[in-house]
């Protein structure tokens, strides 16, 4: 099951205006970032954090419990009400978490993931030839939503950096494809059962442009940061 939105915007609510502090779409859940740093997570609405020394001395208490299967248990925050305990809370763990990896802005990488997937939450869309019509509105027209379940195949995971920006949206992308290769999609959400991962650098990346002179006039920018996130990084409103 991935979370709302509803709650997450609560969370965001409940911690405005402190700084630094967002929530990022991964995969139909959200991460808690504070200053730069992954201090925990929205998962089936919960609200996790990692269980650093003053995160046991503020919440001592607190149940542990794992975000997914498999992944190492952290704390429940339950109380979201508190506003100041609340930010209180996140300002700490960052307190206690070592300086993120700087990441250069150079870097491209890619990930594959091989396993059996309980569920994924994808979309796709039709061929749509048209001139001068925003990504957005086409997959409006021609975009399908649906979920896989109990399949085993490959996640394609896909990094841009921001300086690629016009010729793919900023960040990780996602893309499934079924071991029998008739099905796949764009992922939003997922739940795997196992799997295992291979991590690359890319050295090259072979882009091919229209032959139409219609190419030359496109404005490939002009998509406001909301459009793109609503496009590549939707939310997931799965339930499973």
């Amino acid at each position: 099951m991935a979370s709302s939105r509803e709650y997450m915007e609560y969370g965001r609510e409940q911690l405005a205006p402190a700084e630094g502090i967002s929530f990022r779409a991964m995969m139909g859940e959200y991460l808690l970032i504070c200053g730069g740093k992954t201090v925990g997570g929205i998962y089936d609405d919960r609200l996790l954090v990692k269980p650093t020394e003053r995160a046991r001395r503020l919440l001592p208490d607190a149940p542990e419990e794992t975000p997914y299967p498999g992944a190492k248990p952290m704390l429940l925050a339950d109380n979201l009400d508190d506003r100041e305990a609340l930010r209180e809370l996140v300002y700490a763990v960052a307190g206690d978490l070592p300086a993120p990896k700087k990441r250069r802005g150079t870097e491209r990488d890619r990930a594959r993931v091989d396993g059996f997937f309980e569920s994924v939450s994808a979309r796709s869309e039709s061929a749509f030839r048209s001139q001068h019509v925003p990504l957005k509105e086409v997959l409006e027209k021609t975009q399908r939503d649906f979920t896989f379940r109990d399949v085993p195949g490959t996640l394609v995971c896909v990094y841009y950096p921001d300086y690629m920006e016009g010729i793919n949206a900023p960040g990780w992308h996602f893309h499934f494809l079924s071991a029998d290769r008739t099905r796949g999609g764009h992922v939003f959400g997922l739940r795997m059962a196992a799997g295992g991962v291979r991590m690359d650098r890319i050295s090259s990346i072979e882009i091919r442009l229209p032959k139409e002179p219609a190419f030359d006039t496109y404005a490939l920018k002009e998509a406001s940061g909301e459009e793109i996130r609503q496009v590549e990084q939707r939310d997931s409103t799965e339930r499973g």
